[in-house]
């Protein structure tokens, strides 16, 4: 026979009890829905904090019609986030419009630096072309390209490479 005192004791680990809601009520759930068709099922489960299996539950029960002051409840809240999101929308178009023109003349300014700066990249791009081409036509291996090449104007020339 053996003795139990012998043996070490087993504790017991008391668990934390998950917290309960209160019964959902029909606000909860509509807004929960609503968000559901607009943001997706994921997105409004992070939203709401709740699993992305209750909001399909709650689309469910919504979309079964026993209850019309849900189903009324939910295309109120519906058309409210409709409307929030087209005015946020126009917003933001007017915001960028705005931006629009304030950087309109500096953009003309940009695409004409934009245009030398392609000009003069094609001219230095060619400069060391040539310079192969000499090497080669003279029978001569091609000399590594210098790293930087002095312009008369002060601004620096790379050359050969990217």
């Amino acid at each position: 026979m053996t003795d139990d005192a012998s043996k070490p004791a087993r504790k017991r680990v008391k668990r934390k009890a998950r917290p309960q809601r209160a019964r959902t009520d029909s606000d909860f759930v509509a807004q929960v829905v609503a968000d559901s068709v607009l943001l997706g099922t994921d997105a409004a489960a992070a939203k709401h904090g709740i699993s992305a299996r209750s909001v399909r539950r709650y689309r469910e029960r919504a979309d079964s019609g026993r209850s019309p002051e849900l189903t009324a409840s939910v295309q109120e809240k519906k058309a409210d986030l409709v409307a929030r999101s087209r005015e946020k929308t126009l917003a933001l178009i007017d915001f960028l419009d705005g931006c629009m023109r304030e950087a309109a003349p500096i953009a003309a300014k940009l695409g004409k630096l934009y245009e030398v700066a392609g000009a003069y990249k094609i001219a230095s791009d060619r400069l060391g072309a040539d310079r192969i081409t000499e090497a080669y036509v003279g029978d001569e291996k091609p000399a590594a390209p210098a790293a930087e090449t002095p312009h008369p104007s002060g601004l620096r020339v790379v050359t050969g490479g990217r």
